[in-house]
């Protein structure tokens, strides 16, 4: 038995594993609405990406107060990826609909911080 323990144990430590490389990397966005407007109205803007052969596939998670959207996989060049990372990952129309969605007004969070009404 406890050579069955033993040989279950090297065989768990000696095959092969899969290693994933993980990355953290700070880019720089081109100014130009909506982008630079949405990055400054929100806590966090992170662009998920890997690159595959000559195409990178990226998506954005957008996070502020205690909202969160994730933009859907998109497959792009590299170049358009070098130049304008966050535009080449989330379109114009997208970026617009989730930057209006930061400016929606709910008169509690104005009651809840609001101190002697």
């Amino acid at each position: 038995m406890k050579l069955f323990y033993l040989f279950t144990i090297i065989s768990i430590l000696v095959l092969p594993t899969t290693h994933v490389k993980a990355e953290l990397n700070k880019l720089y966005s081109n100014k130009g609405y909506p982008y630079n407007l949405l990055i400054s109205r929100t806590d966090s803007v992170k662009i998920f990406y890997s690159v595959k052969e000559e195409d990178i596939h990226c998506r954005v998670e957008i996070n502020w107060d205690n909202n969160k959207v994730v933009s859907d996989e998109v497959q792009i060049e590299n170049k358009a990826f070098d130049d304008m990372p966050l535009a080449s990952c989330l379109t114009r129309k997208q970026a617009k609909t989730i930057l209006a969605s930061t400016f929606d007004f709910d008169p509690s969070k104005l009651l809840a911080n609001s101190i002697g009404l």
